[in-house]
C-alpha cells in the first residue's frame, strides 16, 4: 500500500465485504487492524478485533491468530490495561520466536519497540484515573524505555535483514531514528533515519517515504 495507512483501510474494508471464504475474511480483518493500530486508530482497531481471535481459534487458523494477539496489545494499553497489554506482546513474542513464524514476530518487535518509544516521548492523552490506575507499570517501566525500546528495534532490524523483509526493516530504523531524535542523539537519528529513506525507497512506500524524509 505504500506506506498509506488510509487507503489500506479501504482496501480492506472493501477486502472483508468481498470475502466470500472465512479465511479470506480473517484475513483481511487482521491485516485491517494492523492498519488502524499503525494510524493510531485504537478504538477502530479494537472493534474489528473483537471476536476475531475466537474465529481463528474455531478455525484453527494460527496465522491470524497470532497476528490479531499482536494487534490486541496496543489496543489493551490504549485502552489503560497496560499491564495485560504488554504482558500479552511479550508473551505473543516469545511464542512467535519460538515457532519461527518471523514476519509476525518482527511486527510484535516492531509493535514493543513502539510502546517503549512511546514512554520516552510522552506521547498519548491519559486521563487521571488511567494513570492513577496504572501508576505502578509506570514507575517500573518508564525509566527503562529507552533501552528496552532500542532494544526492540535492534531485534527487529536483525530479524528483518535475515529475510529480507525490506518493509518490516524500514520501519524498525525508523522506530530507531525516531528514538534517537527524542534523546537528542542526532547523529545516530539521521544515521537510522536514512536506512529507513533508503529501504522504503527500494519498497516503493511512496507515502511513508516522504514522511521519514520530512
Amino acid at each position: 500500500n505504500r506506506g498509506d495507512t488510509e487507503t489500506a483501510i479501504e482496501s480492506y474494508i472493501k477486502a472483508v465485504g468481498a470475502a466470500a471464504d472465512p479465511f479470506y475474511e480473517i484475513s483481511s480483518r487482521a491485516g485491517l487492524s494492523v492498519a488502524y493500530v499503525m494510524k493510531g486508530d485504537f478504538s477502530s482497531a479494537g472493534v474489528i478485533l473483537r471476536g476475531l481471535l475466537e474465529q481463528c481459534d474455531v478455525l484453527g487458523y494460527n496465522y491470524g491468530s497470532s497476528l490479531a494477539q499482536v494487534m490486541l496489545g496496543p489496543v489493551l494499553m490504549a485502552k489503560g490495561q497496560m499491564s495485560q497489554g504488554l504482558r500479552l506482546l511479550e508473551e505473543i513474542r516469545q511464542h512467535l520466536l519460538t515457532c519461527e513464524r518471523r514476519l509476525v514476530y518482527i511486527l510484535a518487535e516492531c509493535c514493543l519497540g513502539n510502546v517503549y518509544l512511546q514512554m520516552v516521548k510522552g506521547e498519548g492523552e491519559l486521563s487521571l484515573s488511567i494513570i492513577l490506575k496504572n501508576i505502578g507499570f509506570l514507575i517500573k517501566n518508564v525509566p527503562f524505555a529507552s533501552r528496552k525500546a532500542e532494544s526492540h528495534f535492534n531485534k527487529a532490524t536483525q530479524a528483518a535483514e535475515k529475510i529480507g523483509a525490506i518493509g518490516l526493516l524500514g520501519q524498525a530504523h525508523l522506530g530507531l531514528g525516531k528514538l534517537h531524535k527524542a534523546k537528542k542523539r542526532k547523529d545516530k537519528a539521521r544515521e537510522c533515519l536514512l536506512k529507513a529513506v533508503d529501504c522504503f525507497d527500494r519498497c516503493e512506500a511512496d507515502t511513508i517515504l516522504k514522511q521519514t524524509r520530512e
